[in-house]
């Protein structure tokens, strides 16, 4: 059986964070659970300590999301990496079971998920190419752990894209129309929201130029259509 480690960044997702732990615990395919408190500010990391089988590793301050995973990623045990977002709603141990699938089995180098509540552009596209569910070898980002602590907090998602197109590795896009998060107009009101959303954006365009963006959609959908027995180019040692 492949050894799996799960990776969750969180940053003040004390009320939210218990279905995904539930979900990832439930799971019979995932080995470790490693959740990475980004310096929150509520009980984020209490709410962690409930259970006793989840490693935390609690950041004295906030770093990003970059830093917390890439954290995250140097403490994993597993040759399989699943990353999961600490808000997800309607996830299921079944819904990660089958993101890790495809990997787990062989047939692909890396998954994403596409969730229910994608833009229309992304769900007509069949991908999301910022997505935070993934799964992918450890051993594809082993040499960036210093470039990705580096990142801007929303860096991560376009960074793991360009590693991916430059090795070819297999993709495949998991549909999770039952799984969503809240938006974060809902999550800390319109106008902190709006601002949060820009800051996305900014931090996105600040590692890819914009004619990238399009570019890492149209090479990531022919990732997706190309063999996955001739993209396996991960598994060797």
């Amino acid at each position: 059986m492949a050894n799996v480690t799960c990776i969750i960044a969180a940053y003040n997702e004390e009320g939210r964070i218990h279905n995904v732990l539930q979900a990832a615990l439930a799971c019979k395919d995932i080995a470790e659970i490693i959740v990475v408190d980004d310096g929150s500010t509520d009980g984020t990391g209490s709410a962690v300590k409930q259970y006793p089988n989840i490693q935390l590793i609690a950041l004295p301050e906030n770093k990003g999301k970059s830093f917390a995973v890439a954290t995250g990623l140097e403490r994993a045990s597993g040759d399989i990496i699943v990353m999961l977002d600490a808000d997800l709603l309607g996830v299921t141990s079944e819904s990660i079971h089958r993101l890790l699938a495809p990997v787990i089995s062989g047939q692909f180098d890396v998954t994403m998920s596409l969730r229910g509540h994608s833009i229309l552009f992304y769900r007509l596209l069949g991908l999301d190419f910022i997505t935070g569910e993934r799964v992918f070898y450890k051993r594809l980002f082993a040499e960036y752990m210093d470039a990705m602590k580096a990142l801007p907090s929303y860096g991560l998602e376009v960074f793991m894209n360009r590693v991916v197109i430059s090795k070819r590795a297999s993709l495949n896009i998991v549909s999770w129309s039952r799984v969503t998060s809240p938006r974060k107009i809902a999550k800390l009101g319109f106008f902190a929201g709006l601002k949060g959303d820009m800051e996305t954006m900014r931090h996105v365009l600040s590692v890819i130029p914009l004619r990238e963006v399009v570019s890492q959609n149209l090479r990531l959908f022919m990732l997706t259509r190309r063999s996955p027995v001739r993209g396996r180019v991960l598994h060797g040692s």
